[in-house]
């Protein structure tokens, strides 16, 4: 490429990384700046997965591409920024900056011409037409997206229950409870049960290079801002089941000092604890996605502690998750999801949890 033409992307990409869309999101910017200038220097064959990790994201050089998707999420974020700046700004000036699904070479795609429309008898229908052809590229490229998240579900199927915790820029709010399981007792008081679920979540995040925060409460008010992604545990989570019953399937109820888990789809199906409530718990884990601010959401919780602590931890290893979600029907990962467990406690300590019932939406 020659030098004006390396000035006139240049000028793009500071154009693009001064929109809204990439203005909220430092990795982002870094992501589009490091590909279009390695492009710019000629040295596209350093574009590469575990390159990119290694030198932007700090990850060692063996590190494994097929357990650590940071780069492919990444750049399936910037391609739906990229879409979202074009539509913002309009038209590139003078050429347009594009990062083709499946590869991390970005292209440097002559403007759209005649955009301004001088002519009397040929204004507004060209600007029609200009604005009609962005229109159709923004859906091209957001085909693009659809297009890399389809080849993402076809891997690890827990990598896709946490993707849209993973690909998000904010940190997880980990939200737990102050009181005991029925949400009474101390103000200072955490179930021992979502405790040991929030630090094996946290681990959990860490492990990804996710930033999360682990924050405690009453009420789930309490949240440091309602748009971050978040994981409620216990009591906090049936409060919130509880409240969005008109949604859920599978719902906690309880009267005259029995609790069990409800199937509200008229088949008249219930899990109750057994008269030994040390031996067996019921869980139900919801993934929900925001379809406004795609915000994801999780509510883990059991009828017990017990039931807490086992669908918390088992939300962390990956390997029981997998084994669950390979039972779901197909197109699971871009849906609300619901699944109801049954937990064998063995001594104090619940065992891997059981699928029972499922429902996705």
């Amino acid at each position: 490429m020659s030098a004006p033409d390396a000035h006139v992307v240049a000028r793009e990409l500071d154009r693009l990384l001064g929109s809204p869309s990439f203005k909220g999101s430092k990795r982002s910017q870094e992501f589009l700046r490091h590909v279009v200038d390695a492009a710019l220097r000629e040295e596209s064959e350093t574009l590469k997965e575990r390159t990119i990790g290694v030198a932007l994201f700090h990850r060692p050089a063996d590190y494994d591409t097929s357990v650590d998707a940071i780069v492919r999420v990444k750049a399936n974020e910037v391609r739906r920024r990229l879409a979202q700046a074009y539509q913002e700004l309009g038209p590139a000036p003078e050429v347009e900056i594009a990062l083709p699904p499946g590869s991390y070479v970005p292209e440097f795609r002559p403007a759209v011409e005649a955009l301004a429309g001088d002519s009397p008898e040929g204004g507004a229908g060209t600007r029609g037409r200009v604005k009609a052809l962005w229109a159709a590229a923004a859906l091209l490229a957001l085909a693009g997206v659809a297009a890399t998240a389809v080849w993402l579900r076809s891997n690890d199927p827990a990598r896709q229950f946490w993707e849209p915790f993973l690909a998000a820029e904010s940190p997880t709010q980990i939200c737990v409870s102050q009181g005991t399981e029925d949400g009474q007792g101390a103000a200072d008081f955490v179930s021992a049960g979502e405790m040991r679920a929030a630090a094996r979540l946290a681990a959990h995040f860490a492990k990804a290079d996710k930033p999360y925060r682990i924050l405690t409460g009453r009420g789930a008010a309490f949240q440091e801002d309602h748009r971050l992604p978040a994981v409620f545990l216990g009591s906090l989570a049936r409060q919130l089941a509880i409240q969005g019953n008109e949604r859920l399937r599978y719902v906690f109820r309880g009267g005259d000092g029995v609790a069990w888990i409800e199937d509200t789809a008229g088949k008249g199906r219930r899990w109750t604890l057994p008269d030994s409530p040390s031996s067996a718990d019921y869980a139900i884990v919801t993934r929900l996605l925001d379809a406004r601010t795609g915000r994801p959401v999780i509510l883990a919780a059991g009828l017990g502690p017990a039931g807490t602590q086992a669908a918390g931890e088992l939300l962390a290893n990956d390997d029981a998750v997998n084994s669950l979600l390979r039972k779901l029907e197909a197109g699971w990962p871009l849906k609300n999801l619901q699944m109801v467990l049954r937990v064998e406690v063995r001594g104090a300590q619940p065992a891997a949890p059981e699928l029972v019932a499922a429902h996705v939406w």
